[in-house]
């Protein structure tokens, strides 16, 4: 008879997919060069900058962290220990769930037109009328033309992010329309190329990135919702929230937190054979 613990191997992926991306994000080396301000950057790399396109640059030591007895740390979980398991078989199974979803979005301040975006997420029912999900994402920002952003980079900014999200049916599981609450979190990682090319410490700088954490909930509407297949529209205001400071070492005084408003449309395939 087999087993099936959903919640349990739902919470492993996401824990493993988000850790994975952190640890991507903070890992770097001992010696960190710290390049002064962002916005020293961007005027640099600003097509009406005439002068030298050299950013000073100081360094820093940060020496890793150890236990006391001089080992590094290790995980309070073993990797050996495993919880006990029992079959369940008589349990109802409500389906793995793959998403696709995709839309538009609007930004706070002037720098940015919106955004568009689109994502990919696999979850599971945990009950007739709850849903979670672990998703990747990307969402596209180009720059307005009367930006001050617009003469420092070239066209806008690319979000690459990792998250999950949980869903709550709030009308009768099938029909022709039912109402959705949506709560979810992510790691989002942020690319931009300068629209020149900026110098530091014998170092060429043609682009950057920088991490950041997004809190979002809303609401949708699915217009469609049989056993198999859900289509419906959603809106999800939320923020992400940026790190002090960028991957080639600037001080972050440029991107504050983002403000937006997501418009997006969801198509969920349901599997109920297994």
């Amino acid at each position: 008879m087999k087993t099936r613990k959903p919640i349990i191997r739902f919470a492993a992926a996401g824990i493993c997919c988000v850790a994975f991306l952190w640890a991507g994000c903070a890992s770097q080396s001992h010696t960190v060069k710290r390049r002064g301000k962002l916005s020293g950057a961007m005027e640099k790399a600003s097509d009406n900058y005439e002068g030298e396109r050299e950013v000073e640059t100081t360094i820093e030591r940060i020496e890793p962290v150890y236990e006391e007895d001089g080992s590094t740390p290790v995980s309070s979980l073993a990797s050996g220990e495993s919880s006990a398991a029992g079959p369940d078989s008589l349990k109802p199974r409500f389906g793995r769930v793959m998403s696709i979803m995709g839309g538009t979005g609007l930004l706070s301040g002037e720098d940015f037109y919106g955004y568009n975006h689109g994502l990919i997420g696999f979850g599971e029912n945990l009950s007739l009328k709850h849903r979670a999900l672990v998703y990747v994402e990307y969402m596209w920002a180009p720059v307005q033309q009367t930006s001050r952003l617009d003469r420092s980079l070239k066209n806008g900014v690319l979000l690459l992010a990792i998250g999950g999200e949980v869903r709550a049916l709030m009308t009768p599981e099938y029909g022709f329309v039912g109402q959705t609450l949506i709560g979810g979190l992510a790691i989002h990682h942020m690319f931009w190329t300068y629209r020149n090319t900026i110098y530091s410490d014998g170092d060429v700088i043609n682009s950057d990135h920088m991490s950041g954490f997004e809190l979002y909930a809303g609401a949708g509407l699915n217009l469609i919702q049989t056993r198999n297949f859900q289509l419906g529209g959603e809106i999800l205001p939320g923020v992400i929230l940026w790190s002090g400071n960028t991957y080639q070492g600037f001080d972050n005084d440029i991107f504050g937190p983002f403000w937006h408003l997501k418009f997006r449309i969801n198509m969920s395939f349901i599997d109920h054979e297994y």
